[in-house]
C-alpha cells in the first residue's frame, strides 16, 4: 500500500517490557497474562509461545487481575482511563468502564464478585477509588454512577508497594506502613478505616516492598539492607513483629502463597527464596535480579520477574518449568546499534549482559539471546558502585558466500578484556561456533567501528588508537594482514563501497580511499576542521556517493573527488544506510528523522519523532507503505527500549486479538494422517481433503519424514495410513511408475478390500491379521521411488 508522506505516522510495533507491571496466572494455570506497553499478552505455560495479544487500550496497561466471577474473564486497568473486561482465550473485549484520570492499578476479590478497587492518579495525587463491576459498560456507553473515593494520598509505586488481601489492604510508604480496612463497608462519601504500623526507627532502613497474608491479619515488608519484617495481630495495639534477614542487598519483592503457608522473597542476588516454618528454601543462579514474584492460584507455579526483561516460571518443587524473554535490549547505551541479518531475518542488537539479542522485529519476537563472552552475572555488593563488566562493543555480519559473525567486546571502564572474535555458523547443527579469538587487536583501546567486504571473506577494525587493521581468512582461520594509520590521528569509521573496490577510512578529520587488496596506496579525499564522525557509501544507483557526517552532513561524488552537496545544520546525530534501496535516515539531536537519497540534496520524508531514538536499522519489507520505502522498512529503537516504525493513518489495524502461530499449533505428518478419520467425506473431493497431500510420493514422504520419537505405535495407525493413500486417488496426477497400479484403488471405482460405513468413512474389509504381503505389492514401485529419491 502506497501513501504520501503526510499520511504517514509512526507506531509502536513491541519491544516493550513485559516485566514493569506484575503479571497474573490465569485460574487454571495454563496461561500468564503480562502487560507490555498498550496491550496484553498471553503466554503459554506448556509451550512458551505468546498465545495472544489482546489490544484494546490506547496506553499501557498497568495491571490485570482475575475477574472476581467469571474464571474465564479478566479485567486490565490502564493510563487511558479505562478498566477493560476480556474474555483472554477468545480473545474478545466484553465490555469496558470509564473512569476520568489515569489507572495505576486495579484490585478485586472472589468474596466480593461484585465489587473492585482501582487506583486514579488525579493531578499528581493518587487516590484509591471503589466501583460497582456490574456497571461494566460498552466501550461506546459512559456510567453517570460516582465512585467512591475511599483512600487518597497513596504512593506511586503499585507493583511492590500495594498488597491487596480480602478486606483489608496494605500500603507501603517509605517509613511507615499503612492498612487500610473494612474496604467493602465502607458508608458513602466516608473514608476507610486505617491502621499505622510504625515499621522503620530511627535508623532504621527504608521498605522497599510490601506483602499481605491471604487469609489472617499479617503483614510482612521488606527493607533496603536486606531484612524482612512479618507483622502479626496489625489490627490489635500492640502488633508482633518478627525479623528475618538473609539477603545482603535491598529486596525487591515480597508475596505470600494462596494459603499463606510460605512466604516468597527475591532481590539483586538473583535467588529465590522460600520462607516457611523457620526453615530456608533457595534457587539460585536465576541470571538477573528479581524485581517481582507472582504466585498462581493453585499454588504449584511460580513467576520470578527478571531485570532484564525476562519472567522465569518455577515449579512449587523449586525446578525451573519454562522461561519467556521479552525485549531484552541492554539500556540506552546500544553500542553495537541496531544490525539486519539475513539469515535469521532478524534486527540484532546488545542483549542481557554478555549476549546478541536476535530480535525479529515484524513480529515483535524475540528469537534468542546469544552468549558471547560468556560470564556469569554478579550482583554489587554496594549498589551505588555496580561492578564493571566487560561488554559487546561492535558486531558485523558478512554478506559472502561463507556466513561469519565479528564480534569485538571490551571492559571500557577498565580498559582491559578487550577480544576480537570470528564466529562460523554451522547449518547441520544451526549455532554459532566460535573460530578465532584475537586478544587486544587494538592495544585496548575504543573500537570505533567493525565492517565486512560485501564480497570478500575480509573484515576491517577501526579503533582510537590511530590504525586500521585488515582481517584475512588464511585456510581456516582469521589473521591480521595488513595495519593502515595516518599522522597518528584516531581513525572513527570506515565503510566498504557497495562492490569492494574502495575503502573509505575517517582519520580525524581527514576521509582517506584506498583499494582494500593494496592498503598502502592512501588517496585523500577531503579534510577539514571538524572531526569526521561517520562514513556510509550510497548503494544501488547511488554506489558512487559517499555521506560524510561531521558537524553537518556532506555528499561527496568519489568518481570526480568533488563536494555534491552539504546541509547547513550542525544537529546531525546518527546516518543509517538502507541496504537494500539507495536510501538513508538522518536522525538529529531533536529527534527528528530524514529519509533521502545520496543523489537528490531534499529530503523524501521528513518527521518529528515523540521519542529519542538510539538505533535503528533498515529490513527488507514487502509491503512497502510509501513509495520512498522501496521494499524495505525501517525500525527504530527508543531510549525507553521500545520499537517503533512509521506506517500509514488509514493503514487498518491487525486483528491481534486472534490466536497467534506458534509451532506448538503446526500441523504435522502425524495429525495430517490421523486428521483424515474426523474429515468430511460428504463430498468426496481434493478439495475437501485440503489437509492430504496431493499425490501418493507426498503421502509416503510427509510419513516417513516423521522422527520416529513422535510416532504412536503402528498398530495404531496402519489401517489409517492405508486407507489415507486409497482415498487419495480423485482429482490427483496418477504418479509416472505407481498410476497403473493405484488407479484401480480410487474414490471412483473401490475395490472389495474397500467398504464404506455408516457415516460415510471408508474402512478396509478384512482384518488385519488376514492382510498378506501380497496385497501390498502396488506400493513397492512408490516406496522404491521414494528410497532412491532419498
Amino acid at each position: 500500500m502506497k501513501t504520501d508522506t503526510d499520511d504517514m505516522v509512526t507506531v509502536e510495533s513491541g519491544g516493550s517490557s513485559i516485566v514493569k507491571h506484575k503479571p497474573l496466572f490465569s485460574l487454571d494455570s495454563k496461561y500468564l497474562l503480562c502487560p507490555c506497553g498498550n496491550i496484553i499478552k498471553v503466554f503459554s505455560i506448556s509451550t512458551g509461545y505468546c498465545y495472544r495479544r489482546l489490544c484494546g487500550h490506547s496506553l499501557d496497561v498497568t495491571s490485570v487481575q482475575n475477574h472476581p466471577k467469571n474464571k474465564l474473564q479478566v479485567l486490565s486497568s490502564s493510563l487511558d482511563g479505562n478498566v477493560n473486561i476480556w474474555d483472554y482465550e477468545d480473545g474478545v473485549l466484553l465490555s469496558s468502564i470509564k473512569f476520568n484520570h489515569p489507572l495505576t492499578a486495579i484490585f478485586c476479590h472472589k468474596m466480593f464478585p461484585s465489587m473492585g478497587f482501582v487506583v486514579q492518579n488525579q493531578d499528581e495525587s493518587f487516590e484509591l477509588v471503589k466501583f460497582s463491576l456490574d456497571k461494566s459498560l460498552s466501550e461506546e456507553e459512559e456510567s453517570d454512577t460516582p465512585n467512591q473515593v475511599i483512600a487518597k494520598s497513596l504512593p506511586k509505586d503499585v507493583n511492590n508497594r500495594f498488597a491487596f488481601s480480602g478486606n483489608f489492604m496494605a500500603v507501603a510508604f517509605h517509613r511507615k506502613a499503612v492498612v487500610y480496612k473494612e474496604l467493602y463497608t465502607v458508608k458513602p462519601k466516608k473514608k476507610c478505616k486505617k491502621v499505622v504500623l510504625d515499621v522503620c526507627f530511627d535508623q532504621d532502613p527504608n521498605i522497599t516492598c510490601i506483602a499481605s497474608h491471604p487469609i489472617e491479619a499479617i503483614v510482612a515488608t521488606g527493607h533496603y539492607n536486606g531484612e524482612i519484617r512479618v507483622w502479626y495481630n496489625i489490627f490489635e495495639n500492640t502488633p508482633i513483629m518478627n525479623k528475618q534477614h538473609w539477603h545482603s542487598l535491598e529486596v525487591l519483592s515480597l508475596s505470600f502463597t494462596p494459603r499463606g503457608s510460605s512466604l516468597l522473597s527475591g532481590g539483586h542476588e538473583c535467588v529465590l527464596v522460600q520462607w516457611s516454618d523457620e526453615k530456608k528454601h533457595f534457587l539460585p543462579r536465576l541470571g538477573s535480579p528479581i524485581s517481582r514474584i507472582t504466585v498462581a492460584n493453585d499454588n504449584t507455579l511460580y513467576a520470578c520477574c527478571h531485570a532484564d526483561n525476562s519472567i522465569t516460571i518455577i515449579s512449587s518443587y523449586f525446578t525451573i518449568k519454562q522461561t519467556f524473554e521479552g525485549f531484552a535490549a541492554a539500556n540506552s547505551d546500544l553500542s553495537c546499534g541496531l544490525q539486519y541479518d539475513k539469515r535469521s531475518d532478524a534486527c540484532i542488537t546488545n542483549g542481557k549482559p554478555g549476549h546478541l539479542l536476535f530480535y525479529h522485529a515484524a513480529t515483535d519476537t524475540q528469537l534468542y539471546n546469544l552468549d558471547v563472552i560468556g560470564q556469569n552475572f554478579i550482583s554489587s555488593a554496594d549498589l551505588e558502585m555496580p561492578l564493571s563488566q566487560t561488554k559487546i562493543c561492535k558486531i558485523a555480519f558478512s554478506t559472502s558466500n561463507r556466513y561469519v559473525m565479528a564480534t569485538m567486546e571490551f571492559n571500557t571502564e577498565n580498559k582491559c578484556d578487550q577480544k576480537l572474535k570470528f564466529w562460523d555458523f554451522n547449518e547441520s547443527e544451526q549455532q554459532w561456533g566460535l573460530n578465532t579469538v584475537v586478544s587486544s587487536p587494538h592495544s585496548n583501546e575504543v573500537v570505533t567501528s567493525l565492517i565486512f567486504h560485501p564480497q570478500e571473506n575480509m573484515c576491517a577494525s577501526t579503533s582510537k588508537d590511530g590504525t586500521c587493521k585488515i582481517w584475512y581468512l588464511d585456510e581456516s582461520k582469521w589473521i591480521c594482514d595488513s595495519c593502515i594509520t595516518h599522522r597518528g590521528e584516531p581513525c572513527h569509521n570506515a565503510s566498504f563501497s557497495e562492490d569492494g573496490s574502495m575503502l573509505a577510512l575517517a582519520f580525524g578529520s581527514s576521509v582517506l580511499l584506498c583499494d582494500p587488496q593494496k592498503p598502502d596506496e592512501l588517496m585523500l579525499l577531503m579534510s577539514q576542521s571538524e572531526t569526521i564522525r561517520s562514513l556510509e557509501f550510497g548503494r544501488k544507483s547511488c554506489s558512487h556517493h559517499l555521506m560524510v557526517l561531521a558537524a553537518n552532513l556532506q555528499c561527496w561524488n568519489i568518481l570526480s573527488g568533488t563536494l555534491s552537496w552539504s546541509n547547513d545544520s550542525q544537529d546531525s546525530k546518527m546516518l543509517v544506510a538502507d541496504n537494500f534501496s539507495s536510501n538513508m535516515a538522518l536522525f538529529t539531536k531533536s529527534n527528528s528523522v530524514f529519509i533521502f537519497s545520496p543523489d537528490q540534496n531534499l529530503p523524501k520524508f521528513a518527521y518529528d519523532l515523540e521519542f529519542q531514538p538510539v538505533a535503528a536499522c533498515f529490513v527488507p519489507s514487502s509491503t512497502g507503505c510509501a513509495s520512498w520505502g522501496n521494499g524495505s522498512q525501517i525500525y527504530m529503537i527508543s531510549d525507553k527500549m521500545t520499537v517503533h516504525t512509521f506506517a500509514a493513518k488509514n493503514q487498518p489495524k491487525d486483528k491481534e486479538n486472534t490466536v497467534l502461530t506458534s509451532q506448538s499449533d503446526a500441523v504435522n505428518p502425524v495429525s495430517s494422517i490421523l486428521s483424515s478419520k474426523t474429515a468430511d467425506l460428504e463430498d468426496k473431493t481434493v478439495e475437501n481433503l485440503s489437509i492430504q497431500p496431493k499425490t501418493k510420493q507426498e503421502a509416503l514422504s510427509f510419513m516417513f519424514e516423521t522422527p520416529t520419537h513422535i510416532l504412536p505405535p503402528m498398530k495404531t495407525i496402519c489401517q489409517q495410513f492405508i486407507s489415507t493413500l486409497l482415498l487419495n486417488g480423485t482429482g490427483t496426477k496418477p504418479d509416472t511408475v505407481a498410476s497403473k497400479d493405484l488407479r484401480e484403488h480410487s474414490l471412483d471405482e473401490p475395490t472389495s478390500d474397500v467398504m464404506e460405513t455408516e457415516n460415510g468413512e471408508y474402512k478396509l474389509s478384512v482384518k488385519p491379521e488376514e492382510l498378506r504381503p501380497d496385497d501390498f505389492e502396488f506400493l513397492v514401485p512408490v516406496l522404491g521411488d521414494l528410497f532412491v529419491n532419498k
